[in-house]
């Protein structure tokens, strides 16, 4: 018998049943009446099947109209949908970015132009090598996870919005972010900092190469993925292209750039990538640098022109100290006879030295004077770094212990607190940047046990905490205080709003991320991910950046 049933009969029945019934989506297609009993669940839900004949007179209604479009929940366009509705589960569908490489549909015109212009363009024949438009650096990514074509400067996988925007397995795909331009080679490892104070500034070292300065700017083009190439290679000397750095470090005030490389000289830039002093200091590789000033100082900083003092520490043990004006001159060195690992400064005058033999020394210049804090850690510190108003330096060794170190009367005289609340091994540490007094005594640590502890230093307690799903690799706080970002195992980068810690999002890489800095203006992350030179700069905070899949 044939039933001749107009569209709107049909949604009216399928409507009714659904809502009845708890489900909310419109996009469904029934298998055959006799497959329903074979479904694991029919014992348990069979309750919740139509009589009989309702669903063969909906299977039959359904062999003359094809429902294959619902409505997105979120912007109201018409998405087409393959996933087969049960009566035993939820409707879980996810878009297909298909030719439209993840744009809105209303946007899919556009682009289908483009391609169809470009389809055209290559119909009509092949041109000569060397002969035509050159390679674009603004790559469009495909949703395949692939390498691009012969054309492309460098490879783009695509980044998956997680909760709380999306569950990852609704693959919504990150869109218009960054990718600084790859230039050494591919399984050299790399690290990345946004300078302090301007946002759109960059700088990249890559192992086995010398490092890059990047502006980033956003584009309003309708692409995956931009790739952004360097301004400049910071490389020690015009005679010297071949520069391996070895270290980078910003000055807080991002006025300066001082890069150490392996031939033992350094060079200081400006934040234009212009070369200010360049001299070699060492006959083995340099390994820390360290501007003087707390952040606090730097902050409440005017003067471009502000003196300073730098310091830098080579494979050997040697510290060599200059002092930053108009002009840059060598004042100081010292020795400790095993390589420098971590320098930094508690102000102008009195900075700290970590060397690979587990020692932590500290120095005070204008007093020529030096002391050893005794028996604090127990291997090469993986952090260690002054608050931003120099009242305590906090320690983290290959333990589940925060040490931490605070002055007394004297520069070189304080006394050792040593914290224990994580059950497993300190990953890492970040301090708040303190623009409150509040915030300047807080300390951000992450631990083999899953748990992110936030620390008052001065209560010397635990303030809060949470659980993360995945082991951590690395942490970063925005510079507001508002927002700290956290790479995991799993691949996985999770932004947490402060002081709530609360789940603001997260994207899902195809690699482990290592290293994390955030923009000055905290609209943008940068991260690096284990073992490859890809630097991904991602926008934070605009819900425009995500596209579904």
């Amino acid at each position: 018998m044939k039933i001749n049933l107009t569209s709107d009969d049909i949604n009216l029945l399928v409507y009714r049943y659904l809502i009845e019934n708890g489900y909310t989506h419109t996009a469904f297609c029934f298998n055959k009446e006799a497959d329903i009993h074979r479904n694991p669940y029919y014992n348990s839900h069979a309750d919740k099947l139509p009589p009989n004949a309702l669903v063969a007179f909906m299977q039959k209604a359904m062999i003359y109209i094809y429902i294959e479009y619902h409505t997105d929940e979120l912007t109201g366009e018409q998405l087409i949908c393959e996933e087969p509705f049960s009566f035993f589960k939820k409707h879980t569908c996810f878009r297909k970015l298909g030719q439209q490489r993840g744009l809105p549909i209303k946007e899919s015109s556009i682009l289908a132009a483009e391609q169809e212009a470009q389809t055209i363009k290559e119909k009509q024949g092949e041109q000569p090598m060397g002969v035509g438009e050159p390679a674009s650096c603004d790559v469009a990514m495909d949703t395949e996870d692939s390498a691009l074509d012969g054309n492309s400067l460098t490879q783009v996988y695509p980044i998956y919005v997680g909760p709380p925007q999306r569950r990852l397995a609704d693959k919504w795909q990150l869109m218009r972010y960054m990718q600084l331009l790859d230039y050494a080679t591919s399984n050299a490892a790399a690290d990345a900092y946004f300078n302090p104070m301007m946002p759109e500034c960059i700088v990249k070292r890559v192992e086995y190469a010398p490092p890059a300065l990047y502006t980033i700017v956003a584009t309003k083009k309708m692409k995956a993925c931009e790739i952004v190439p360097p301004d400049v290679k910071l490389i020690e000397s015009d005679t010297s292209p071949s520069s391996v750095g070895t270290a980078i470090k910003w000055r807080r005030d991002g006025h300066m750039l001082c890069v150490g490389y392996a031939s033992g000289s350094i060079a200081i830039w400006d934040n234009k990538g212009q070369r200010l002093f360049t001299a070699k200091i060492s006959n083995t590789t340099i390994t820390a640098i360290a501007f003087s000033g707390n952040r606090k100082f730097w902050y409440d900083s005017e003067d471009d022109h502000t003196p300073c003092k730098l310091a830098v520490g080579d494979a050997e043990g040697s510290i060599t100290i200059f002092k930053v004006e108009q002009d840059i001159v060598q004042i100081a060195s010292y020795s400790q006879g095993m390589l420098i690992t971590e320098i930094d400064w508690r102000d102008h005058d009195v900075f700290t030295v970590a060397t690979a033999d587990a020692r932590i020394v500290m120095y005070d210049t204008e007093a020529c004077q030096s002391a050893t804090i005794k028996d604090v850690v127990q291997s090469n510190p993986q952090f260690m770094e002054w608050g931003p108003n120099g009242n305590c330096l906090a320690i983290v060794d290959n333990t589940n212990i925060l040490k931490l170190y605070k002055p007394g009367g004297k520069p070189l005289q304080g006394n050792v607190v040593t914290l224990k609340a994580h059950t497993k091994n300190i990953v890492t540490a970040c301090w708040q940047f303190g623009h409150t007094t509040k915030a300047s005594n807080k300390l951000c640590t992450i631990a083999m046990d899953k748990q992110l502890f936030i620390w008052d230093v001065v209560t010397e307690c635990v303030v809060m905490s949470t659980t993360l799903d995945q082991v951590p690799t690395t942490i970063a706080v925005n510079s507001t205080d508002t927002a700290l970002a956290i790479g995991t195992y799993g691949n996985r980068i999770k932004i947490y709003n402060l002081p709530s810690l609360t789940l603001s999002c997260s994207l899902c890489d195809h690699e482990l991320p290592t290293n994390i800095t955030w923009a000055a203006d905290d609209r943008y992350i940068a991260y690096n991910v284990y073992n490859k030179q890809r630097t991904l700069v991602v926008p934070i905070g605009s819900s425009s950046a995500f596209v579904p899949e």
